[in-house]
């Protein structure tokens, strides 16, 4: 019979200590570090990591109307955007960031955005020279 070297003791009956594998050491190690050290902080995305398009809050947010002022607008095809999604209880929208940039660079103030709407599109819809 083999004799159990985890809970064995010795003839003065202290215990004997157990044989452990440098392996397990090592991956228990390891796991405890992960838990303990905390993961590096990843820097906030730069303007040109962001993505080309814009959500109905995101776009509501920034010209400082609510989701649904921009909803409608949207949907008498005031503001430039493209369908992502059409189901049958919501249709997704997307709203170009450059439309955005635009306004808010603009200076104008959020009643003359149907104006500058039209302008923008037929801005950037007009063939190149």
């Amino acid at each position: 019979m083999q004799r159990n070297t985890v809970n064995a003791h010795d003839d003065r009956g202290s215990p004997v200590p157990a044989l452990i594998p440098p392996e397990l050491l090592e991956t228990v190690a390891r796991a405890l570090a992960a838990a303990l050290i905390p993961q590096p902080r990843h820097p906030p995305p730069s303007e040109q990591d962001a993505p080309d398009f814009l959500t109905t809050a995101q776009l509501a947010r920034r010209l400082g109307v609510s989701r649904e002022t921009v909803r409608r607008l949207a949907i008498t095809g005031t503001l430039p955007h493209t369908v992502v999604c059409r189901g049958s209880r919501k249709t997704t929208r997307r709203y170009p960031r450059r439309f955005a940039d635009d306004f808010a660079a603009s200076g104008l103030d959020v009643a003359d955005l149907a104006a500058f709407a039209a302008w923008w599109r037929a801005r950037v819809t007009a063939p190149a020279r």
